[in-house]
């Protein structure tokens, strides 16, 4: 009934004292209209045979019951003449349900009727304290860090960037797929070796390799990963067209557009991180790029880079 018709307990409670009142007058007017219609003897000791069974199989028990609540409600006496009220029972069908689910909501529910219980309180306190255990170890956040996966720009992360304690970098020089796989190899052992954090792996390749077929190469690296951890696929950063032999930003651009199709929806814990536009869109982004090689960036172009991948990951 509280569950069909969405009752509350303390409205329960009313209506059954006042179903255990209307007990009482129901079975007085019976008598009374025994006492009417059957007026000869031999009813009247029908009428009297009646009212003994109904006292001694009804009003008695609700009598002593009652005293037994009002004066002793803790006492063995007490509990053999009373039922189990009304707040336990519906105490044992929270408890139940906790079990299973574990829920936060139905704990505080629960907790709220055991304050009302006048028997057995401590016995339903000890089993709400084991289940509130339970529900705390599982609403323990988890440690959040970051593994960067990427080439030698991202190598730099190591000494311009100030990272958290708890952050990895892993790259290697060169950043083709083949150094890809080893260093990934290595962050998904990080993330398999610490299962207390919470990981956002972050892939920043491509610059030295730019006809590779790294759409392939992140996906079959996102299958490995699973739910393990949540994955960043960071765009190819521009280098200086003017000086740099090996890549051009139009052939960086054909590149992001390819990951950016592949990998802005589809998925629920892997986002595409675009820090490509914000940096060839700054005044004099040359600047922040080396003069010697035309790919690798100065502190501040570094500075840059991170603190868009910071914000694609707190978007």
């Amino acid at each position: 009934m509280i569950i069909l018709f969405n009752i509350s307990l303390e409205k329960i409670v009313v209506i059954n004292n006042i179903v255990n009142i209307l007990k009482i007058f129901i079975l007085l007017f019976i008598i009374l209209i025994i006492n009417y219609f059957f007026r000869k003897r031999i009813f009247n000791k029908l009428n009297i045979c009646l009212f003994s069974i109904s006292f001694f199989f009804f009003f008695l028990p609700f009598i002593i019951k009652k005293i037994a609540n009002i004066f002793y409600p803790k006492s063995n006496f007490s509990l053999y003449f009373l039922e189990k009220d009304i707040y336990e029972k519906y105490t044992d069908n929270l408890i139940k349900n906790l079990e299973n689910t574990h829920d936060l909501k139905t704990y505080n529910l629960a907790l709220k009727y055991v304050d009302k219980i006048k028997n057995n309180k401590s016995l339903y306190e000890e089993k709400l304290n084991n289940i509130k255990s339970l529900i705390d170890k599982e609403n323990i956040p988890l440690k959040k860090g970051n593994i960067f996966i990427g080439d030698s720009r991202t190598y730099s992360y190591l000494y311009e960037i100030q990272l958290n304690e708890i952050d990895t970098v892993y790259a290697t020089v060169s950043g083709a797929s083949l150094e890809f796989k080893k260093d990934f190899a290595k962050g998904l052992d990080k993330i398999n070796n610490n299962p207390d954090y919470k990981y956002n792996l972050i892939f920043n390749y491509g610059v030295n390799n730019l006809n590779e077929d790294w759409v392939s190469i992140y996906k079959k690296a996102i299958e490995e990963v699973g739910n393990k951890a949540n994955i960043l696929i960071v765009s190819v950063n521009p280098c200086n067209d003017n000086i740099a032999k090996s890549c051009r930003n139009a052939n960086i651009e054909k590149l992001n557009n390819k990951l950016k199709n592949a990998f802005s929806k589809g998925y629920t814990n892997v986002k595409y991180c675009d820090t490509y536009t914000p940096f060839i869109n700054t005044l004099d982004y040359s600047d922040m790029i080396e003069k010697v090689s035309g790919i690798h960036y100065t502190e501040k172009g570094t500075k840059l880079i991170y603190n868009n991948i910071e914000k694609c990951l707190n978007s």
